[in-house]
């Protein structure tokens, strides 16, 4: 069943390359998802998929290409988290100690190797960029706000619910040092991020949002009891766990559950943090940042805790709707896990101490991060599961049905239409498809593709047919009373305003581009 569910995941990637090699440009729909029945792609943030859909079409075989893919993915994320502490610590040494234990976060790890969470694995690649982001705009250089602008992308392109999580990680961040941006009017900059950050990502958010506000349900994907999967304290400060992928209910006990600690680097580097927050004087601003991020980034952690008042707090109706978007509150060890062990390292720098001791500390902790690192990469050496064999041809169709119309039954979903007339030459061709009917009344046919918006039927003479939803879900098409053989042909058709959308967002790309190389100084970002 975790195999499957992975499966799926790389399916995406395998419906984008068959989309584009039948002509759809940015695909939007998977002609060929659930077995043909058509799936929607636009709920879904896919700019990165590209990358290895791309390599698919060059004959890249599945598991090499995404392979590739994990490479690039980790490149970036060593990149971003040194470039965040370098930025804000100046200290190289620093900055490699924070670079390794980012990339070795254990529930970072159990993303990659086990649950193949490829949304929540960028996001994490982007949470550094944000964070320095937010020191620029709030401390630093508040000109270099564009890389907040990149860092808040990059998550929506990656994973929705992050982008969720981020956006409360922002808000609380912005309310703890309101003081200082209202002060120095850097509030001004702030909203220039975030509405840049809107512009930018245009060709995926109007896509989502007509999607996301029409007859799609994600029931599929609701979770009824919030706290079901919230993790048991004891399991922050667990230094290994299992290879497991998803957490059970709080009645079964932790014994099968996946990963869900803050690891042994996680804790030092809360001790540090704690250590530099309590007992040292004289902060500099970029300490008082990281202490704010520290104690931020533990609230996280408490709130993924089985102790936090999910059970109370779900019985609103308002806050139960942005909970069954988050589905799970482990997924708050995203934000912490990342906001500790980039705080707790940039405390190494800050504590005041020599050079050389400085380059002791940050061996032990990096001595470790690999310590932990060897226990989780044994876990998945000793796998016997074979994920590349089940690497199929059909894998396009292997998706999960997360976004689907509220009545959906895949068992009412034929090879063929179902209808009152005479249907004859039934085809369906990636984007098109086409049949020919007579009837001596006014009839339907219900097509074995799931109604989605964005669907057109046309017969020869040039007449638009009415498009409806059927039993289970299915399309309808309403067939006027036609005593000659009348040809129909029905495609999927983008509203000319995604094209529009997409286009802002490339002119956005290059207006900011101009500018962090020209508008920021001599160095650039």
């Amino acid at each position: 069943e975790l195999i499957d569910h992975n499966i799926g995941k790389i399916g995406r990637i395998e419906a984008i390359k068959n989309e584009l090699l039948s002509g759809q440009f940015l695909p939007q729909l998977y002609t060929d998802g659930l077995n043909g029945q058509g799936y929607i792609g636009s709920l879904y943030p896919s700019l990165f998929l590209y990358i290895p859909a791309l390599l698919r079409i060059c004959h890249v075989s599945i598991s090499v290409s995404n392979q590739i893919f994990m490479i690039i993915i980790n490149l970036f994320t060593m990149f971003t988290a040194w470039f965040c502490m370098k930025r804000l610590t100046g200290d190289r040494y620093v900055a490699l100690t924070a670079m390794l234990l980012y990339c070795s976060m254990p529930y970072r790890i159990s993303c990659m190797y086990y649950r193949y969470a490829l949304g929540e694995l960028l996001a994490i690649a982007f949470i550094p960029l944000v964070i320095a982001g937010l020191y620029e705009i709030v401390y630093g250089n508040k000109k270099k706000w564009p890389i907040l602008t990149i860092g808040i992308s990059g998550i929506i392109e990656s994973h929705i619910l992050s982008t969720l999580l981020i956006v409360i990680f922002c808000v609380l961040m912005v309310l703890a040092c309101i003081a200082r941006i209202i002060k120095d009017r850097r509030w001004i900059y702030l909203i220039m991020a975030a509405l840049s950050a809107a512009v930018l990502n245009m060709g995926f958010i109007v896509p989502f949002l007509y999607y996301y506000n029409s007859n799609i349900s994600s029931a599929n994907m609701a979770v009824l009891d919030f706290t079901s999967a919230a993790v048991f304290i004891p399991q922050l400060f667990m230094t290994f766990a299992g290879k497991g992928s998803l957490t059970l209910g709080a009645d079964k006990g932790i014994a099968g559950e996946g990963t869900l600690s803050l690891g042994i680097s996680g804790l030092i580097c809360t001790a540090v943090g704690l250590y530099y927050l309590f007992f040292r004087k004289n902060k500099k601003d970029s300490g008082r940042f990281m202490s704010i991020i520290l104690m931020i980034s533990l609230l996280f952690a408490f709130m993924a805790t089985t102790v936090f008042p999910w059970g109370a707090m779900q019985k609103f109706r308002s806050l139960r709707s942005i909970l069954v978007m988050i589905q799970f509150p482990y997924r708050f060890l995203i934000i912490a896990s990342a906001g500790i062990v980039l705080s707790g390292t940039a405390a190494v720098a800050f504590m005041g101490v020599s050079e050389k001791n400085r380059k002791i500390i940050c061996a032990l902790i990096m001595a470790t991060a690999a310590f932990q690192l060897i226990l989780l990469n044994d876990s998945f050496l000793k796998d016997t599961v074979n994920i590349a064999g089940k690497f199929q041809p059909d894998i396009a169709n292997q998706l999960n049905a997360d976004y689907t119309p509220l009545s959906y039954d895949p068992s009412k979903f034929g090879t063929e239409p179902v209808s009152t007339a005479q249907i004859s030459d039934y085809t369906h061709n990636d984007m098109v498809t086409t049949f020919n009917y007579r009837s001596d009344e006014d009839s339907y046919a219900d097509m074995p593709l799931i109604m989605y918006r964005g669907y057109e039927a046309v017969a020869d003479d040039g007449t638009v047919l009415s498009i409806s939803e059927g039993p289970g879900a299915m399309l309808r098409i309403s067939l006027p009373k036609s005593d000659a053989v009348t040809g129909v042909t029905l495609k999927y058709v983008q509203p000319w305003y995604f094209m529009a959308s997409l286009i802002v967002s490339a002119v956005t790309a290059v207006l900011l581009a101009a500018y962090m190389i020209f508008g920021t100084g001599k160095k650039g970002l």
